[in-house]
C-alpha cells in the first residue's frame, strides 16, 4: 500500500517508520527540514514541504495514494488547512490526528474518514489496523496476539458463524458488532459500536456489512483474510 504522512512529530514519525518496516511505500513530509533529514533513512521517502500551501501538494502522488494521514497536532490551524487541502484533492482515505474534542469535531465536519487520538491509539496500533482492508480497530495483547474489529471479508458474505468456523483459523470469535449513530456534546451524530445481540448463535448469517471481533495470532488473522 502507499501512504502519505503529513507531519513528522513523535506520532507521525512513528507511524511512518512502522508502515515502512511493514513493507509499505511511505512518503512523509514536514515543514521542518531538520525532521526530514532526521528520518530520511528510516522512511521510504521524506521531503520538506509547506503543508499550508495547496500548490505544494502537486508534488505528492495523491491519486495513487491509498491512505493520507495528517499527524499535525500542535498547530491547530496547520492541521485543519492540511486536512482541507487533502479533502479537496479527493484522496481515497483520509485519517487525521486530533488533540481535543473540538479539534475532532472540526475535522469530522470537513469529512475525514477517521480521527485518532494519540493518547488512545499508539502509532503501531494504527499501522497494524491499516495493514488489513476493512479493519476498524485492533488491540495488542502481546507481540504475537491481538484482537481486531473488522468488517467481514467479502469472501465470507452470506455464511453463518458455523460455516465460517473461526476455530479452523485458530481464531476465537468474540462478537458481532453493529454501528449506531449517537449525538455528541456538539449535537453532532457520531458512530459508536455495540454488540449485535441478534447475531450471536452459530446459525446467525453474516454479511460483509457486519463487523466481527476476533482474537488470535497475527499469522492466523492474516490467514483469515486469505493473505
Amino acid at each position: 500500500m502507499k501512504f502519505v504522512i503529513i507531519g513528522l512529530g513523535n506520532f507521525g514519525s512513528s507511524i511512518a517508520k512502522d508502515l515502512t518496516d511493514m513493507g509499505h511505500e511511505v512518503i512523509a513530509v514536514d515543514m521542518d527540514s531538520r525532521k526530514v533529514e532526521q528520518f530520511k533513512d528510516d522512511i521510504t521517502f521524506t521531503m520538506c514541504m509547506n503543508c499550508n500551501d495547496e500548490h505544494a501538494y502537486a508534488s505528492l502522488p495523491l491519486s495513487d495514494t491509498d491512505v493520507a494521514i495528517v499527524c499535525i497536532g500542535e498547530d491547530f490551524g496547520a492541521s485543519i488547512m492540511a486536512t482541507a487541502i487533502l479533502k479537496k484533492k479527493n484522496v481515497k482515505r483520509l485519517i487525521c490526528r486530533a488533540t481535543s474534542i473540538m479539534h475532532e469535531s472540526v475535522l469530522k465536519s470537513i469529512g475525514v474518514d477517521d480521527v485518532v487520538f494519540p493518547e488512545q491509539e499508539t502509532a503501531i496500533r494504527l499501522a497494524r489496523r491499516l495493514q488489513l482492508k476493512g479493519v476498524v480497530d485492533s488491540y495488542v495483547a502481546d507481540d504475537a496476539h491481538f484482537i481486531i474489529k473488522t468488517y467481514l471479508p467479502e469472501i465470507y458474505d452470506g455464511l453463518t458463524l458455523e460455516e465460517i468456523n473461526f476455530p479452523s483459523y485458530n481464531l476465537t470469535f468474540l462478537a458481532v458488532l453493529e454501528v449506531k449513530l449517537i449525538k455528541n456534546i456538539f449535537d453532532e451524530k457520531i458512530s459508536k459500536y455495540f454488540v449485535n445481540k441478534d447475531k450471536k448463535d452459530l446459525k446467525s448469517k453474516l454479511t460483509k456489512e457486519d463487523i466481527v471481533m476476533v482474537y488470535g495470532e497475527k499469522k492466523d488473522i492474516y490467514n483469515f483474510f486469505r493473505l
